[in-house]
């Protein structure tokens, strides 16, 4: 009712059961909105629960992610829950750049990330009899966006380049059209000066439509102290629905196309993440990469590299380490490990370390 396209349930942060998750939806018209689920390490139950709502009321399940992820879900509940997908137009898998974003990547690292998960999972669904084509068909990309406007927005270009070249590379006739979702970096949200996420937000917004978005998820801005308050929700919405419906920004196909400076960048960086993505598989593959800590320690040495900048004011974050609001304070700890146990870092913390 209030403008909002879709709905991201957070089933696995939540721990809702198949059946909490059927309450949640209670009563809600799904006709016309789209579910993203995030299923986390858990079965495909509750994914086929979501389909089964939209087959009992006889919509299209269109723009649908089911968010399942090889790399801590079997074979065999990907492979299920993909057939059952694609017979209602949803996507039954998902590659997240958001963990390795949080543990401090940097942009290339994220997108080489994105590709080592998606061959990862392409070769566990063909293992379980699924053909790389309708595997890739029914993937979708989430990326949390950069801080800086022409990064996140080049960021965008690269990956839809990076997608075309993974499927020329797997022998595909034919490029499945790809799902790029991108989001709101948590990375860079404030506690010391929240009314700042508010810019950081219509900038990631607006370089998301401009950078070609198929979805995009803006956050409160003042989640970096929990769950964000009523008019953080509010206006986080907002924000999409200013920079679609007055900005018009999604009415321009690639606005960006044809900017020397944009296509230069997104060049460079399709080219760098392609080769760190070669690299990986060099090494035996992401699976291996997260199993052996290499991945740990390489994105450890960059998040190094960004609190360093941050900390000593080479790299600005408005508000705390440059216009700081005077006799404000902020906790500075880190917050809890993502999945596989990788840090959540926070820019702000970074900054704090060099006196704010």
């Amino acid at each position: 009712a209030g403008g909002a396209h879709g709905l991201l349930l957070p089933a696995a942060e939540a721990g809702w059961s198949v059946s909490e998750l059927v309450h949640v939806l209670a009563g809600v018209s799904l006709d016309g909105i789209v579910l993203h689920l995030d299923a986390g390490a858990e079965s495909n139950d509750s994914a086929l629960s979501l389909l089964a709502l939209a087959r009992t009321q006889g919509i299209s399940a269109h723009g649908w992610c089911l968010g399942l992820d090889p790399l801590r879900v079997s074979a065999q509940d990907c492979a299920s829950a993909l057939q059952t997908a694609q017979a209602l137009e949803a996507r039954a898998v998902l590659a997240d750049s958001t963990p390795f974003h949080e543990a401090g990547a940097h942009a290339v690292t994220e997108l080489a990330l994105l590709l080592g998960a998606t061959a990862h999972a392409l070769r566990v669904l063909e293992g379980a009899a699924i053909p790389p084509e309708q595997s890739l068909a029914s993937l979708a990309w989430r990326m949390p966006m950069e801080r800086d406007f022409f990064g996140g927005m080049v960021k965008l270009r690269a990956a839809r380049t990076l997608w075309a070249s993974f499927a020329a590379a797997c022998g595909m006739k034919a490029t499945p059209v790809p799902l790029l979702h991108a989001f709101q970096s948590s990375r860079n949200l404030t506690r010391r000066a929240p009314h700042t996420n508010l810019l950081r937000s219509t900038l990631q917004v607006s370089a998301a439509a401009i950078g070609g978005a198929d979805a995009v998820s803006a956050l409160p801005f003042d989640s970096a102290t929990g769950v964000g308050s009523e008019i953080g929700r509010r206006l986080a919405r907002n924000v999409a629905l200013v920079v679609e419906h007055e900005a018009r920004l999604l009415e321009v196909a690639d606005p960006a196309g044809g900017s020397a400076h944009v296509e230069e960048r997104t060049h460079e960086m399709a080219s760098a993440a392609w080769e760190e993505f070669r690299s990986i598989e060099r090494g035996g593959g992401l699976a291996a990469w997260l199993g052996d800590g290499r991945l740990r320690t390489r994105l450890a040495a960059e998040w190094e590299t960004r609190r360093a900048r941050l900390a000593y004011g080479e790299e600005i974050l408005l508000g705390v380490n440059l216009h700081a609001e005077v006799g404000t304070e902020t906790e500075s700890q880190e917050p809890s490990a993502g999945p596989w146990h990788l840090p959540r870092h926070r820019e702000e913390a970074a900054c704090m370390e060099g006196g704010g």
